[in-house]
């Protein structure tokens, strides 16, 4: 595992409180976590590339960063080519029936449907479900 952080770096860690310091730097092999570091919560160990578990992601960092957009909600899985979609913009706009084409993932504008009937004609839109949104209505 390649060694990342040293002794006297300053590091940024969301889940200890923001902004800290590397204090203790042990040799290779000493300790699985060799890095330890000091934080407004207090101490934390790290693996050499910056790991609070082996398992986990690397999330010691030498930038500051935030952690946005987490849901526990399991999200729909992506219609097929043909697939009649429901989508639009904006969320206070309504919804538009139209044929699923593809999905541009690095997009705002996700979701290439065309009219129904249409596939010449495609338009891309921000967001989409496969489900009915108005079946719930009275």
């Amino acid at each position: 595992m390649k060694q990342i952080f040293k002794k006297g770096d300053k590091v940024f860690h969301y889940e200890f409180g923001g902004w800290g310091e590397v204090i203790t730097e042990y040799k290779e092999g000493a300790s699985a976590f060799p890095i330890i570091c000091s934080f407004p919560s207090g101490e934390a160990s790290f693996t050499w590339d910056g790991r609070y578990y082996k398992t986990y992601p690397q999330t010691l960092s030498f930038t500051e960063y935030t952690i946005e957009g987490l849901s526990q909600e399991r999200p729909e899985d992506l219609p097929k080519k043909g697939d009649i979609v429901w989508v639009r913009d904006d969320k206070n706009e309504e919804w538009k029936i139209m044929h699923f084409i593809g999905f541009h993932p690095t997009s705002s504008y996700k979701y290439r449907v065309s009219k129904i009937n249409s596939y010449s004609n495609t338009t891309d839109y921000m967001y989409m479900t496969t489900t009915n949104p108005y079946a719930n209505e009275q």
